[in-house]
């Protein structure tokens, strides 16, 4: 009868990210890695010694970026790595080796993230019961009842972090005349008494230190009382 014992240790690695781009307070969605941003990419490790899992800290990263290894950011306890998003605009192949100098065990993850454009969705900003985040506004958006509408429009995943940021610049048009004292993220729209039919919104948003970095919507605001918001 021949005996023999193993002892099994089972090793994992999770990649997470995360990067700095724009969304608004209380949005529920990740927010996503757009041209140019600063995304940094985090090794979890999960490796035993003696039945103990081993600090993050205390192992050994190897980082590498489409496939190329990236020194600066290897080495004993670098569970991190930041990387930006240059002007030649590519999908990021990342892939992390992590190893135990005390054990010898090891274990790998990888992941791609291809950067996606920024959006903007408007919003109507009620003035007794503020931004009406729970509707988006597209389409046709009518005017009932009031002479007036306050749109808010939110940029999404600009690297800013704020919407008010200098860097952003807003240029609203209507009918495809550029509306004269703009640049704020918010446009008040009044309904002429007597008069009916449509206009066409459009609002177009760049980064000026991010020139990848460009959005574009619209939308039809009518003013009659067929339809409501």
């Amino acid at each position: 009868l021949i005996e023999r014992s193993l002892t099994v240790s089972p090793v994992s690695v999770d990649l997470i990210w995360q990067n700095d781009s724009f969304v608004p307070p209380f949005y529920k969605g990740k927010a996503l890695y757009s041209h140019q941003n600063k995304i940094t990419f985090i090794a979890l490790p999960h490796i035993f010694d003696n039945g103990k899992e081993v600090s993050p800290k205390n192992l050994i990263y190897t980082w590498k970026k489409n496939g190329s290894v990236v020194d600066s950011a290897s080495g004993y306890g670098k569970n991190t790595y930041t990387t930006e998003g240059s002007v030649i605009s590519r999908t990021l192949n990342i892939e992390v080796n992590v190893t135990s100098p005390t054990t010898n065990a090891g274990g790998y993850a990888h992941t791609i993230v291809t950067p996606i454009e920024p959006s903007i969705v408007f919003y109507k900003k009620n003035p007794l019961y503020g931004i009406e985040f729970q509707t988006a506004l597209s389409g046709a958006v009518n005017i009932k009842n009031s002479n007036e509408i306050n749109i808010l429009a939110v940029p999404f995943f600009f690297g800013v972090t704020d919407k008010k940021s200098i860097d952003l610049t807003y240029i609203w048009s209507i009918n495809g005349s550029e509306i004269s004292n703009t640049g704020s993220s918010n446009q008040v729209f009044r309904k002429k008494e007597g008069t009916e039919g449509n206009s066409f919104i459009s609002l177009s948003i760049e980064n000026s230190n991010k020139i990848l970095q460009y959005a574009s919507a619209d939308f039809n605001l009518v003013f009659n009382n067929k339809s409501s918001l």
